[in-house]
């Protein structure tokens, strides 16, 4: 029966006939050419766009890699900066202990510089009333003496009338 397909109808055998059949036969190699540059091109479409895919994965799996480096990068430096907040943190702590210790010498010593400054106020009014006792002590020994060489010369001229 396959056979018999390709025969050719014994009505079909005129020249006009042979000129339709190879028209036919001419438009459908012309679409059949179509049809193999179509399949040719959508081919070389698929390979580029397989070949795209291929770059694409690639690219995907590079962008992967480096975002997974990148996590891991920000991960140390989020573990060393943890660290280093650390121990900023204990310096830090360290500095506020020594400044509060400063604070209390420094309070210690106004105290005492306070207590000093009391005792040197003391001492200046002592100095102070020293002196003016000194004072006295220096007006009443000249009035001493004045009185002593008033009794003198009293005793002086008593004798020298006695006699």
């Amino acid at each position: 029966a396959a056979a018999k397909s390709w025969q050719i109808p014994s009505e079909v055998t005129s020249d006009h006939h042979f000129a339709e059949l190879a028209q036919v036969g001419a438009k459908i190699l012309l679409f059949a050419e179509r049809g193999a540059r179509r399949l040719n091109e959508t081919k070389r479409e698929a390979l580029e766009a397989s070949s795209s895919a291929a770059q694409l994965k690639l690219d995907l799996e590079n962008a992967t890699a480096r975002r997974e480096q990148f996590a891991k990068e920000c991960e140390e430096a989020q573990m060393t900066a943890t660290m280093e907040l650390s121990r900023l943190q204990g310096a830090l702590d360290e500095e506020r202990n020594n400044l509060a210790t400063l604070q209390a010498e420094k309070d210690a010593l106004a105290q005492e510089a306070g207590a000093q400054a009391s005792e040197i106020d003391i001492l200046k009014e002592e100095k102070r009333r020293l002196k003016d006792a000194h004072k006295e002590s220096e007006k009443s020994l000249k009035r001493a003496r004045k009185e002593i060489s008033e009794l003198r010369q009293s005793l002086d001229n008593l004798m020298e009338s006695e006699t």
